[in-house]
């Protein structure tokens, strides 16, 4: 059953997880209780952590965003970004590009800062 829980789906998994208790053959409130004493959170607490390391995981890759969305626990990549936007107000392929662009700016800053001292 813990293999189940920790391939979730997705975080907007309402009609999910009123259906998934069947298929273990057990009510929500079992299937919650199992879940929150053998990892020791709740099922949200688990989608909101999943959900809080995806920036941190989207800038630490340089791989696709698809994989960094996969290895986080999402269904989907389209799963992943809705998510995403929803609870920081921008995509993930977003944030990488504008935190890229202002280290690049940050870079330039500095070595131009480093150079003028040199003069």
């Amino acid at each position: 059953m813990i293999v189940l829980c920790w391939s979730w789906p997705s975080p907007g998994i309402a009609g999910r997880w009123r259906n998934s208790p069947g298929r273990v053959h057990g009510s929500p409130f079992h299937l919650a209780r199992v879940f929150h004493g053998e990892l020791g959170s709740s099922i949200h607490q688990y989608l909101q952590m999943r959900l809080a390391h995806a920036p941190v995981a989207v800038l630490d890759s340089d791989g696709a965003l698809t994989a960094v969305a996969l290895e986080a626990g999402f269904a989907t990549p389209s799963h992943c970004t809705a998510a995403f936007r929803a609870r920081y107000g921008i995509t993930p392929s977003d944030l990488r590009r504008n935190v890229r662009t202002a280290t690049a700016h940050e870079l330039r800053r500095i070595s131009t800062a480093d150079m003028l001292d040199r003069i």
